[in-house]
């Protein structure tokens, strides 16, 4: 069985950890077989309080097809240095109330 998942992840802003960063988060995905649908970078945020002495974080958000592999998932999210924060939200559908 499949679900839908949002994943939202902060990584440094410097350029080269940034994209080895979400190489490798990608590949804990493509590890899994959980295809990402969609992907959309929100950009260079400054960050509320310093994470790993950085003030400044790039965001990003991804749509994702996770099998019954969600603890292996995060379990690989886990052990990611680089990896400042994230969050993988369970995303249900929205039943429409049949109201007369």
């Amino acid at each position: 069985m499949t679900s839908h998942y949002e994943f939202v992840f902060v990584v440094p802003s410097e350029p080269k950890d940034k994209q080895e960063t979400v190489d490798r988060v990608r590949a804990v995905f493509k590890l899994n077989q959980a295809p990402v649908l969609e992907e959309k970078d929100w950009g260079e945020k400054r960050l509320a309080y310093p994470i790993h002495n950085e003030r400044k974080g790039q965001y990003f958000i991804w749509n994702v097809n996770i099998p019954d592999k969600i603890k292996e998932i995060r379990r690989l999210l886990n052990f990611e240095q680089k990896l400042m924060r994230y969050m993988l939200l369970e995303v249900t559908a929205k039943k429409k109330a049949n109201t007369k």
